[in-house]
């Protein structure tokens, strides 16, 4: 059994929390602090949809990140034993209403102050492919339904 120190914690939050808003300035993110590494409401956190794009653009360039994105579901088998089943919550990958063929994969995220938010990739059967991200949605079913129209626009 490992132990981990409280302290040692904290100290690694806080390093990761600061690796990120220097990843974010190194990206052209101007108008974003990262206060926390899950994005929940805090004071001192914040971003735009400008930098939320410039941000999701950076992590579609890394493959093992747009290939895990992509994946309605994934299991981790852990090398002690043990396992555990991740599901993304992005509809739009999931057998459903709001499932899209053109859906490659991406974030979804929901906070108070944010409301309902998705970030989406795109990409149709001609090769074109977008980035579509929305923010505020009032509802969950809002940022599919909002998705799903700005996607076939696009893709019209």
């Amino acid at each position: 059994m490992i132990m981990i120190h409280r302290s040692f914690i904290a100290y690694t939050t806080g390093h990761f929390i600061t690796l990120m808003n220097e990843k974010a300035t190194a990206l052209g993110c101007t108008s974003s602090a990262f206060a926390n590494p899950d994005g929940y409401d805090q004071d001192g956190h914040y971003t735009t949809t400008r930098d939320m794009m410039k941000i999701c653009l950076a992590s579609l360039s890394y493959e093992p990140i747009k290939a895990s994105v992509a994946k309605e579901e994934r299991t981790y088998y852990f090398q002690g034993g043990g396992m555990v089943l991740w599901t993304n919550s992005n509809l739009l990958l999931q057998d459903g209403s709001f499932n899209s063929p053109l859906a490659t994969g991406l974030k979804t995220g929901s906070t108070g102050n944010a409301g309902y938010c998705l970030s989406v990739s795109a990409e149709d059967s001609k090769g074109r492919q977008a980035l579509i991200l929305l923010m505020k949605a009032h509802s969950n079913s809002e940022r599919y339904t909002d998705a799903l129209a700005v996607m076939n626009c696009i893709f019209d």
